[in-house]
């Protein structure tokens, strides 16, 4: 997780790296970091249901839940990473690689 100003953790970014081929065949996988009191982020992948979900806010506190759809045509065995980049506790930008997947 790389914050834009370590004092301010409403602002970042939060990269899932995969091993080759690590969406493919995978069932759903879960990453997740909790700092109390200052922020809560977990990152939900589900190929099979062609979804990544995010849930991010400050702990204690309201959370911000976003889904953002795999496209039909992303090849998963091709999948490196999973990038996540929010600003005042809402993603911005949810990354397949460079590939956008927020809409």
């Amino acid at each position: 997780m790389r914050l834009t100003e370590e004092a301010n953790v409403r602002e970042g970014e939060y990269e899932v790296a995969l091993r080759p081929h690590g969406l493919a065949g995978l069932r759903g996988a879960v990453f997740v970091i909790i700092n109390p009191p200052r922020f809560q982020l977990q990152v939900s992948i589900r190929p099979r249901d062609e979804v990544v979900s995010v849930r991010l806010g400050a702990v204690p506190g309201p959370v911000t839940d976003v889904d953002a759809m795999l496209p039909d045509d992303l090849n998963l065995r091709s999948v490196k990473r999973i990038l996540v980049r929010f600003k005042d506790f809402m993603p911005v930008s949810i990354l397949a690689d460079e590939r956008e997947l927020l809409r």
